[in-house]
């Protein structure tokens, strides 16, 4: 989680702040220094700097889900997606329907530990397969 980013940028020392004040005042300054020398100009730096903020000026969740051997678990491979359903009430339903795609799989002779990327990260993926 970053909320504060110094961004430098093209061939000379030029920077930039990019900072959301909300995500300091709930969680405290959480500084990144980044340098990009293919940034050319500052409308560029301002869609890199403020993406960065977007991206990481919130806490992340970390998705792990176990599965026995009522499930095939030996099929189950990294970059496989899932979606859990049938969320019993009283649980939260934030992962609820959603597609997910499996980052890690730890094996355990009887159950199967996934690891699963952020919604985010999926969509991106998503994205970067679509035009690639």
């Amino acid at each position: 989680m970053k909320n504060l980013v110094r961004l430098g940028w093209g061939s000379g020392p030029t920077y930039a702040v990019y900072s959301d004040a909300t995500s300091q005042a709930a969680y405290g300054h959480r500084d990144e220094a980044l340098t990009d020398s293919g940034i050319q100009n500052s409308g560029s730096a301002d869609v890199k700097g403020n993406g960065e903020i977007t991206r990481l000026k919130d806490p992340r969740s970390k998705t792990v889900l176990t599965v026995n051997t009522n499930y095939a678990i030996e099929t189950i491979l990294p970059g496989d997606t899932v979606k859990v359903l049938n969320v019993p009430s009283g649980t939260s339903s934030l992962l609820s329907g959603q597609v997910l795609r499996i980052q890690r799989v730890e094996y355990d002779g009887s159950l199967a530990v996934l690891h699963l990327a952020d919604q985010v990260d999926v969509f991106g993926n998503e994205i970067i397969e679509s035009l690639g």
